[in-house]
């Protein structure tokens, strides 16, 4: 509708320093004022433009923060006469706040951009509360949502599969169970003599999450349950998806399936049978029990500080253990190897899949770099680089019925419209 002027009219504009008089606004992306110092052509121009001027910033929690982009956003917005701060998630961190404490109530605090930073990171969501509520009391923020009157989510619960899934999920959960017990009885009683040990050769100490922990650290595993859990469901269901994918297509519909998870990063750091990062036209296994071997080889890694406060990544070797501990090792790694699990390492494969097989076409927006080819038989699979489709493609072709399923993940389609 609206096309660019010519390269060399807007570089007169820019160097003018004045909106010509036919134009009602100027429209910019954050992207073209992250480098104030290499490109400074658009940000003086924005700058000068800016001045006693009204701004409406979108996303502005995009525009904030310490980067180059929010120090030269910080910059612009003091010489405004006024400004129009958008976003869903404008208190995202404790960094986002100090360009809204320009124009806003939240600068009578009297606090330089630090201390308010400080303030922020101390209150917690407590202090963020009572921001946001004191705002809205001085008529400075306003909240819009959109109704969803009318609209009806329909949850479809497996009762067919539950005794199966049941099964599954009751053997992951024991095992990870297993592997949380092994740590807290077996590995951190290593750590805690390496940790006197730093501390007597003086190395560094250093704060992690509240706590003091000398030189060394040992993430605990407890904290990824969250994560493989999330997995495991997404596994469980994958079958069913494609099956209920199938019965609307067959009604006519043209689903969209959304997921948080496509595995991807955890395929490309595996390893072939050669001890070798995985890459195109490897066999790997695809079981989910891959997942749980991770996990049990993980707690055995961990992190010391040199003299320096470096973090150097080292691994205890199963030989370093008391005999008691390795032989719950390899107990625990013997019960994984021996679990069957049913479900895969990669849901979206088998999703795609099965929909194909039932003769529809499926378009991916994800950031993936590799798919497998599943032999439901063995559990092995045979990695492939995966043909990336532009993400504007995918939903056209989408919206021009030459495919009838989308498949997308946050990174993947935010900003798109099906």
């Amino acid at each position: 509708i609206y096309q660019a002027l010519h390269a060399s009219e807007q570089s007169k504009i820019f160097e003018s320093q004045k909106i010509p008089a036919k134009y009602h606004f100027i429209v910019g992306t954050y992207s073209q004022f992250n480098s104030p110092e290499r490109k400074p052509e658009k940000p003086n121009f924005l700058r000068e433009i800016a001045k006693d001027n009204i701004m409406i910033m979108d996303e502005a929690h995009n525009s904030s923060g310490s980067s180059n982009t929010g120090e030269f956003m910080q910059s612009v917005v003091a010489d405004t006469k006024g400004v129009v701060f958008l976003s869903a998630t404008f208190a995202k961190r404790p960094d986002n706040m100090p360009i809204y404490a320009m124009k806003t109530a939240m600068s009578d605090a009297n606090l330089t951009k630090d201390e308010l930073v400080e303030a922020i990171v101390r209150g917690g969501v407590a202090l963020q509360e009572v921001l946001s509520s004191q705002l809205v009391a001085e008529g400075q923020m306003l909240r819009r949502e959109r109704s969803f009157e009318g609209v009806e989510v329909n949850y479809i619960t497996l009762d067919n599969k539950e005794q199966e899934h049941k099964a599954i999920a009751d053997n992951i959960t024991e095992i990870l169970r297993e592997i949380i017990s092994f740590q807290t009885n077996h590995v951190d009683k290593q750590v805690e003599e390496l940790d006197k040990i730093a501390v007597a050769e003086g190395k560094e100490v250093t704060l992690r999450e509240g706590t003091s922990q000398a030189g060394v650290d040992n993430q605990p595993y407890f904290s990824k349950v969250f994560n493989v859990i999330n997995q495991m469901l997404f596994s469980i269901k994958a079958e069913a998806v494609a099956e209920r994918t199938i019965a609307r297509l067959k009604e006519g519909k043209k689903p969209v399936i959304a997921f948080a998870s496509t595995m991807g990063s955890f395929i490309e750091q595996m390893e072939n049978d050669k001890g070798m990062t995985v890459s195109d036209g490897d066999i790997i296994n695809t079981d989910f029990t891959e997942v749980l071997k991770r996990g049990l080889d993980g707690i055995l890694r961990y992190t010391e500080n040199d003299v320096d406060g470096n973090p150097i990544s080292k691994k205890f070797e199963l030989s370093d253990l008391p005999a008691e501990a390795q032989a719950e090792y390899a107990r625990i790694m013997e019960k994984i190897k021996s679990v069957s699990t049913g479900i895969t390492i990669s849901p979206i494969d088998v999703v795609i899949k099965k929909i194909q097989d039932a003769g529809f076409s499926v378009a991916e927006v994800t950031g993936r770099k590799y798919e497998l080819q599943i032999n439901p038989k063995t559990n092995k699979g045979l990695v492939l680089q995966r043909k990336r489709i532009n993400t504007n493609d995918a939903f056209r072709q989408f919206n021009n019925n030459e495919v009838d399923v989308l498949m997308i993940n946050q990174s993947g389609a935010t900003g798109a419209s099906a």
